[in-house]
Parts: C-alpha cells; structure tokens; sequence
C-alpha cells in the first residue's frame, strides 16, 4: 500500500483531502459545550415533532437503552443459556411424542387392516396378501 503526500511549494506536507482515510476523525467534528459530538457538515433540520410523538419517541428510546443494558449483565447471558436448555428439553420431549404418536398410528393401520382381512374373508373376499391402501380401495368400489 503505497501512501502519496502533497507537498505545498515550500516543501510542507499539505492536509489530507475532505474525506481521506489520513483524515482524522476529530477534524470532522466540534465537540459542543455538553461534550456531545455533532456534525459540522450535517444540518439537521429543525423540524416541529408533535409532543405526544416526542413523548412515544423517548419512551421506546428508554426502552430500547434499558434493554441493551440488561443485555450487557452476565445474569442475562446465563439465563438465555438456560433458556435454551429448557427449549432443548422441550424439543426432546416432543421428539418422543411424536414417536410415539408415529409408532401408535402403526399399530392401528396394522390392527384395522387385520381386522379388515378377516371381516373380507368373511364375506367372501379375498385379501389375505393386500397391503391396508388397497384394501380399503377394494372396499370402496364395494
């Protein structure tokens, strides 16, 4: 990386241009008497906010300060963690009742279809090698 440097007439180093990366950051802005850093390029635009609106404004600003604040605290930190193994035990426990609930709905296609087999065969129909589907189209065309 190659830095280039204007020299005045004199031999002096001239400042970098408005916007360099040798600029520095204190040339940009003034600080203000309450020790605030403003802009002087940026004008902001003195614009007439309603009072409820200013109020609702500062009230989510406080808010939202609030909330990165706590966010900041080791406490907030271990009780996400613990969070987040509850959810995990939440999300195994659903795991297994969905199992569970899978393997039940098995069972049940197996019970009917061997209860549906043996009313067939009472009727006369064959079915003893059909799968529960096409028993049950079988049966719907009867």
């Amino acid at each position: 990386m190659k830095f280039r440097f204007e020299f005045s007439s004199e031999g002096k180093i001239l400042p970098p241009a408005p916007g360099c990366v040798d600029q520095k950051l204190t040339q940009l802005t003034t600080a203000t008497a309450a020790g605030v850093i403003q802009h002087e390029e940026l004008t902001i635009p003195s614009s007439h906010t309603p009072y409820a609106l200013q109020k609702l404004l500062d009230i989510y600003r406080n808010q939202m300060l609030d909330a990165l604040e706590q966010m900041k605290t080791p406490e907030y930190r271990y009780n996400l963690l613990e969070q987040i193994e509850v959810e995990k035990g939440k999300f195994k426990l659903l795991t297994k009742q969905k199992d569970h609930l899978h393997a039940g709905i098995e069972r049940l296609l197996k019970d009917s279809t061997v209860l549906l087999r043996s009313k067939l065969e009472e009727l006369g129909i064959p079915g003893e090698m059909a799968t529960a589907d096409t028993l049950l189209s079988e049966v719907r065309i009867l």
